[in-house]
């Protein structure tokens, strides 16, 4: 089992890595977004994984921030939060803010 986290951990932060294709407006914040849907699920409302469709994009914001420097402990989200430059932060955050929550 905790092999398979590890492996799963590390896939993540190796797809948050890699370098952003060329696309449209609004395509890239989709594309970044896919990496945090693995296991923010849209419908999933728990508290070790909340949904964040919906969510106020400072917050969110301030909160990848936050795993960026070490603020707030999680190797996942701190690599994947330290994969993102401030602009692409800003509009993961942005894409979020605008999704519609689940019901």
């Amino acid at each position: 089992m905790a092999i398979r986290i590890s492996l799963a951990c590390s896939l993540m932060a190796a797809f948050a890595a890699a370098a952003v294709p060329a696309m449209a407006d609004g395509a890239v914040a989709a594309y970044l977004a896919g990496t945090c849907s693995t296991c923010h699920h849209p419908s999933d409302k728990s508290a070790a994984m909340p949904a964040l469709a919906g969510r106020d994009a400072t917050e969110l914001i301030a909160t990848l921030q936050a795993y960026r420097t070490g603020a707030r402990q999680d190797a996942v989200m701190h690599a994947v939060a330290g994969s993102l430059t401030d602009a692409e932060t800003a509009e993961v955050a942005a894409y979020f803010a605008h999704q519609e929550p689940a019901q």
